[in-house]
């Protein structure tokens, strides 16, 4: 197993954060001048739920690849046409969904790496046009090509995006690109950034890191504030990132003093963003035409497609117009309709998906113990934040605060995203005007496990800066305890199944003994978000290696579940001391058999605990006094104090 040693920069990173050093590019060597060099070709790519992007630092500056269509982005779509040996992708896939709706696929960015049965799934699925079906547990798309059936994973389709997006490339530097960044929502769990390095090797890259979109939006703005990074006299100022991109939306807060960028705190949503809005204004104009023509298009794939472009062209002129029409010939050619929608009225329809955001973004101001009045400026990124109304709401909530765009916000991400790969590659080693890019990122929950029967025990807690290797002592529950089966779960909750479960490993072989006998419990998260468990028993100097098997399972969303942590956290610490005080009784059942002085009463009691696992505290906390009364030594102040010790955790 792979460890992590701390980081050097340990006694610079600040409470909150991460640090990304970034100096400013003073001049340029002759030899990158008239040549481009091989280290700096490893490319930075935003792979989108909507759109994707690819940019490479190029004689010190970031260069976007645009496509063979000249656009600057690419549709991460990918289309299978009867008639085509190959698949189409990005703008040649876009330009005939309408005509082929169902061999047409989009948005896996929202399946990559979820379970079938994840309720995130199965809401997307309702607004695919594709077929999606349950294989063994994964989501899979089923399309026709050339008379067959092809199956294929959420993973196989992003490599075709990701392959476009390295072809383009490869036409632009005019070698081989093998190497790159790739951008992931800040808030990706670990199986879904596993899915996406899957989804790049695929491709043919081998993947250097997956860099949190926000982060990379953030450095970014580092990068291209000069005047900040030649004035270090200006002092820190604290900057609000907002990122509404085609699938999900990133708020980060970060510090900037001279060539440090620190960021603080990371929130948000992967599954809100512009389709979101697209998806919010179709399902009115569904209803408006069942409502005034009597004709229900919502379950017609090649119409529901149409609709959708229709209403995201919409939305796209509702950007400078004040009003806009949705000319419905081209879905019913019968009917000469037309919608019309004023801003007003399509901003009142997604007023609950703009609150969201800003629900994120105070979330964020709240774990960072700041006020909107601390904030100096609100960046915006991604396509998204082009909606008036974004500007508009943000200016509200920072009045008197500057609202930027300094880099374009569909580029900004991948713009980040190419100044880390070519740090990566080796272009600061090979030319030393470039200076080093430092990345670390936070944890945006709590990593911990269960103990006491089920509590949350948190080991790495949120905004830990990542890597990250934190340790607790635990101890075993029962006399000759064998096995211990570490849970290891995600979130803020005090009842550990009530949180984001991860997987489990099960340290084997313990040395037979009474109960206690103590356990050094490890966890390590690295640059990737990848987490790995390492546990060894007291005394022994070897840790045993432990790969986190991660399963699939439902999850909340991260920024609802953060929410309802702070909802319920009363009703939650008064279930955990339930658990608590039933796994005590548990505890002094089983460790106890051969003491009884009154055996009939102790079997009445283990009868009772069988029965009734759903008691109060005060039932079990009452049985436990019973338990002890039964035994034939008296060890009442040994349970209090092993039931009131919090020095140690147990399984």
């Amino acid at each position: 197993m792979r460890q992590h040693p701390p980081s050097t920069l340990s006694q610079r990173l600040r409470r909150f954060g991460v640090i990304f050093r970034i100096v400013v590019v003073s001049g340029i060597s002759d030899s990158l001048k008239s040549a481009r060099v091989p280290a700096m070709s490893c490319i930075g790519i935003d792979l989108g739920t909507t759109n994707s992007c690819v940019a490479v630092l190029l004689h010190g500056k970031v260069e976007v690849i645009a496509n063979e269509f000249g656009k600057r982005t690419t549709p991460s779509c990918v289309a299978f046409v009867d008639g085509e040996a190959q698949a189409l992708v990005g703008d040649a896939a876009l330009s005939q969904a309408a005509r082929n709706a169902t061999n047409t696929i989009s948005e896996m960015k929202r399946l990559i790496g979820r379970s079938f049965s994840d309720p995130c799934v199965q809401a997307d699925v309702q607004n695919l046009t594709c077929r999606v079906v349950n294989n063994e547990g994964q989501p899979q798309v089923l399309v026709q090509h050339r008379g067959k059936e092809l199956s294929l994973t959420p993973e196989q389709v992003s490599s075709m995006v990701l392959k476009k997006l390295k072809s383009s490339a490869e036409s632009f530097l005019g070698r081989p690109v093998l190497k790159a960044v790739i951008t992931v929502p800040a808030y990706f769990s670990a199986r879904q950034r596993d899915a996406t390095r899957e989804a790049g090797r695929l491709a043919g890259l081998e993947v250097l890191r997956l860099l949190p979109e926000p982060s990379a939006a953030a450095l970014a703005y580092g990068h291209e504030r000069a005047d900040l990074r030649q004035d270090p006299g200006q002092g820190s100022r604290t900057v609000l990132v907002y990122d509404l991109g085609g699938g999900t939306f990133d708020v980060t807060i970060a510090a900037i003093e001279g060539t440090e960028v620190t960021v603080r705190v990371v929130d948000g949503d992967d599954h809100l963003g512009g389709h979101d809005f697209d998806v919010c204004l179709m399902k009115w104009v569904a209803q408006e035409i069942r409502s005034s023509l009597g004709v229900d298009v919502a379950n017609e794939p090649a119409k529901v497609r149409r609709l959708l472009s229709l209403c995201e062209r919409a939305k796209r002129d509702l950007t400078a117009l004040t009003k806009a029409e949705v000319d419905l010939e081209p879905l019913l050619p019968d009917r000469d309709q037309i919608l019309k929608l004023s801003r007003a009225k399509f901003e009142n329809l997604c007023q609950d998906l703009l609150q969201k955001t800003l629900d994120c973004v105070r979330a964020a101001l709240t774990s960072a113990e700041l006020t909107a009045g601390d904030v100096d400026e609100v960046i915006l990124v991604g396509g998204s934040t082009r909606m008036p109304v974004v500007t508009r709401l943000l200016a509200d909530l920072f009045p008197g605060k500057p609202i930027r765009r300094t880099v374009n916000p569909d580029e900004a991400v991948a713009h980040g995203a190419a100044l880390l790969a070519a740090e990566l590659s080796g272009a600061r080693r090979r030319e030393t005007d470039l200076t080093a890019v430092v990345v670390q990122d936070v944890t945006p929950l709590s990593l911990g496990i269960d103990v006491n029967g089920g509590s949350f025990c948190s080991i790495i807690p949120r905004n830990t800066t990542i890597p990250a290797e934190k340790s607790k002592r635990v101890s075993t529950a029962f006399k000759n305890q064998r096995n211990v089966s570490i849970q290891v779960y995600q979130g803020e909750r005090p009842v550990a199944n009530r949180n984001m479960f991860l997987g489990t490993y099960t340290l084997q072989n313990l040395p037979p003994g009474p109960e206690g006998l103590g356990i050094q419990m490890s966890l390590t998260l690295d640059q990737d978000g990848v987490l790995q468990v390492k546990a060894r028993v007291e005394g022994s100097v070897q840790w045993e290696g432990c790969s986190l098997e991660l399963r699939d399972r439902s999850a909340l969303e991260v920024d609802e579940h953060a929410a309802l942590a702070a909802r319920t956290k009363a009703a939650d610490e008064a279930e955990a001391q339930r658990l608590e005080a039933r796994f005590n009784l548990e505890k002094c059942l089983v460790n106890s058999k051969e003491e009884v002085a009154d055996v009939a009463k102790f079997r009445s009691i283990e009868d009772w605990l069988s029965q009734n696992q759903s008691g109060s505290r005060e039932e079990f906390e009452a049985k436990l006094t019973e338990a002890k009364l039964a035994l034939r030594c008296r060890r009442n102040e040994y349970f209090e104090n092993y039931h009131t010790s919090k020095r140690s955790k147990f399984f």
